[in-house]
């Protein structure tokens, strides 16, 4: 279970002390006056003048929540009371006692099977004490410009800051209830994901000092929490995300760059982890706009370009036994994208097959290394198609399978929507057969691109695979459709539901296992539930057998994702095996009162 806060009091507030400068005062409200806040709620400015905020201190016992959300208005966070109302009620239930333990999302359960921090839950006693802190709300806690144009300078010193911020806090919540902005439509989970400073608070989270980083999701204040980790991060790039206002971009690609280096700086002191060290360390190009580490004079510790290779090799002893579990000098330079490297260690008179291959021996979740992937899978997930090509004609098998699930290299630039990488795919290899399936779901590259695809790259892929001869009404060894798959994840696309609506999908299709292997699975889960087993993946993975694509939007509580479908004509009136209806299934697994209300407009 996840010990919020830990234990300690001001020794491990110091432990956890930020990486980041706290350019600006953290400014906090007791989680009791934000409950009585009038709606619209003050701004920063006001509350203070009010004595209403509070400076935080190290020497602080109440834990401290970070609350982290899309604005609703370009000139107000909440101007109609949509977002704060549902967090009021979370803190309520949360006093109260009525917030059952939450666990970590079902799917990062089941994806990472034994890995540290999956089981990790909270406990409603914890619960309580979030409700007994205090709360960091981005427009009570930082300077607004609206009201005094002259705060400019100290807002930029709180954007700064959020790092430290996040770092500070015991807890980190994201607040994504289904609601509508004044002027450009929904904001749920997926355009959440789809932010550039969500993206900056989720990543600064992941590289906080926090041991596990759990973030808290909450889609309604009546329905069950959920945790996730940085295991999401790969979504949430900044410098690929969503701004209203474009020079923000490389206000926060600023920020993250300092978030990088400083965590590179305390991981070199501190000895942590050398795989993720390097891992980082080559990831800064990705993460921050394409800018490399080496030869970046606005780094926080500057890398000549000439240091490269010292870099990404290691002390022979630890090189050898890091190298053993996959982390080659090459799978290092290949996710840096780093070219010139590559080209060195491709020349390597010595280089053998194995070396070429290196398939990783464990799973590394942080890094989304899986078991088995390749060389060849990494660079089709980070990098370039020259790479990719240098790789190729150095001999990598096209057609190796990653031994853990059996997914071929073209599966992984599907997951991570790297449209560059399967457009070069399918011109060197034109008769690839895109309905060849891993071997662990049975599922095609278009399955995994409508279930772990990004926003407009994601769909650019779907729509390529589709008029490459893509079968939209495959369906899966546990039984999923590929409509199925677009509407199982709790950030759902519509426009990517749409295009399979579009292009001929079922839309009712009954989710049926196809393998013994998944039919003893669902039988395993059905028993545990019936023996009174709470386990979230147990709930969720019992209900499955005939769910039809509503049913999975209506569990994941995804009212975008149920008006396409709803809109196109799909049956509210089908239920799953246990004949529980999407109606009675948002009910069950929220209340998701967005979702009703899609139900209700189509009269249902």
């Amino acid at each position: 279970m996840v010990k919020i806060g830990g234990t300690g009091g001001v020794a491990h507030r110091r432990k956890y002390s930020s990486n980041v400068d706290l350019l600006y005062p953290m400014y906090v409200i007791n989680a009791q006056d934000f409950i009585n806040l009038p709606c619209p709620i003050p701004c920063h400015q006001e509350l203070l003048e009010q004595g209403m905020l509070v400076e935080w201190k190290y020497e602080f016992e109440q834990l401290t929540t970070y609350v982290s959300h899309e604005w609703l208005d370009n000139n107000h966070p909440d101007p109609e009371n949509k977002h704060i109302a549902e967090l009021k009620e979370l803190m309520l239930r949360m006093r109260d006692g009525k917030v059952a333990t939450v666990q970590m999302h079902y799917a990062q359960q089941a994806a990472y099977p034994g890995s540290p921090g999956i089981t990790n839950e909270v406990g409603k006693d914890e619960m309580r004490s979030l409700y007994r802190g205090y709360i960091w709300f981005d427009y009570i806690s930082m300077p607004q410009t609206h009201y005094d144009p002259s705060a400019r300078e100290d807002q930029i010193k709180a954007i700064r800051s959020i790092p430290a911020y996040i770092s500070y806090s015991d807890m980190m919540i994201a607040l994504t209830p289904s609601c509508s902005h004044s002027t450009t439509g929904t904001k749920d989970l997926r355009t959440w994901r789809n932010r550039g400073w969500c993206n900056l608070e989720f990543q600064a989270r992941m590289l906080s000092r926090h041991e596990g980083c759990p973030v808290m999701v909450v889609q309604a204040g009546v329905a069950t929490p959920y945790l996730t980790y940085a295991y999401d991060s790969y979504k949430m790039v900044c410098c690929d995300a969503e701004y209203s206002v474009e020079e923000n971009r490389d206000v926060v690609n600023d920020v993250v760059k300092t978030i990088i280096d400083k965590k590179l700086s305390q991981m070199r002191v501190t000895g942590e982890d050398k795989i993720v060290y390097r891992y980082l360390f080559v990831m800064r190009k990705e993460m921050t706009g394409g800018k490399s580490v080496f030869g970046d004079k606005d780094a926080m510790e500057p890398y000549d370009i000439s240091d490269k290779m010292c870099y990404i090799n290691m002390c022979k002893i630890k090189e050898r036994k890091i190298a053993e579990s996959g982390w080659t000098r090459l799978r290092f330079a290949v996710i840096g994208r780093e070219e010139e490297c590559v080209i060195e260690y491709l020349k390597a008179k010595d280089l053998t097959q194995e070396e070429l291959e290196s398939p990783f021996t464990k799973d590394f979740p942080f890094c989304y290394g899986v078991r088995g992937q390749t060389i060849l899978h990494s660079a089709m997930m980070y990098s370039s198609p020259s790479i990719i090509k240098r790789l190729l004609d150095a001999g990598a098998d096209p057609r190796a399978k990653c031994k853990t699930n059996g997914a071929y290299a073209l599966h992984y630039a599907c997951q991570r929507s790297k449209v560059d990488n399967v457009k070069y795919w399918l011109e060197r290899f034109p008769e690839t057969d895109l309905n060849e399936v891993e071997k662990l779901n049975g599922s095609t590259c278009l399955n995994w691109c409508v279930l772990f695809g990004r926003g407009k790259a994601g769909l650019e892929i779907a729509k390529l695979l589709i008029e490459k001869g893509s079968d939209v009404n495959h369906v899966n060894s546990n039984g999923m459709s590929t409509l199925g798959c677009a509407t199982f994840g709790d950030d759902s696309n519509p426009e990517m539901i749409q295009l399979l609506i579009d292009n001929g999908a079922d839309l009712n299709y009954r989710l049926n296992p196809t393998t013994r292997y998944w039919k003893t699975i669902y039988g395993t889960m059905n028993f545990a539930r019936r023996c009174g087993s709470q386990s979230r993946i147990v709930q969720h993975v019992s209900q499955n057998p005939q769910m039809t694509p509503l049913n999975i939007a209506a569990r994941e509580g995804n009212a975008a994702a149920a008006a396409v479908l709803l809109k196109a004509g799909a049956d509210a009136g089908i239920g799953n095996h246990l004949k529980i209806k999407p109606r009675e299934m948002s009910e069950m697994y929220g209340p998701f009162p967005a979702f009703v209300d899609e139900l209700k407009k189509m009269g249902n």
